[in-house]
């Protein structure tokens, strides 16, 4: 598809996501499966067993736990905020990739969010 026939909010979705991708070296994750393809983005591998979005296929849970994320939290993620309300980027710093930097104050409207888990990271 292309990107006329998505809506504003999957636009701003795809854009913050891989916004997130780049900044924490998507090439370099554990497994990444299906981010930046074509396919929708509740597709895109995620460590849950469940679906990231939810039944309106809004972005609820970034759950990339222990998949050797580096760099730095995207202030983008923000753009998510009527709907993110799951974060899990925990990691071992014993695997030698881990998240620096300090966390985006933009994470502050994430109105919805419930837990946020970066356990591991510097």
């Amino acid at each position: 598809p292309g990107l006329s026939e998505y809506s504003d909010q999957r636009k701003l979705q795809r854009f913050a996501l891989s916004t997130f991708y780049f900044s924490t070296n998507g090439d370099n994750w554990r497994r990444n499966d299906r981010w930046l393809s074509d396919e929708h983005e509740c597709l895109w591998y995620s460590a849950s067993s469940s679906l990231p979005c939810d039944d309106d296929l809004f972005y609820t849970s970034l759950d990339l736990d222990l998949n050797g994320l580096s760099g730095s939290i995207a202030s983008e993620l923000a753009l998510l905020s009527n709907s993110l309300s799951h974060i899990d980027l925990s990691s071992r710093a014993s695997a030698g990739a881990v998240l620096t930097g300090t966390i985006p104050s933009e994470l502050g409207f994430l109105s919805l969010l419930e837990y946020i888990n970066l356990s591991g990271n510097a």
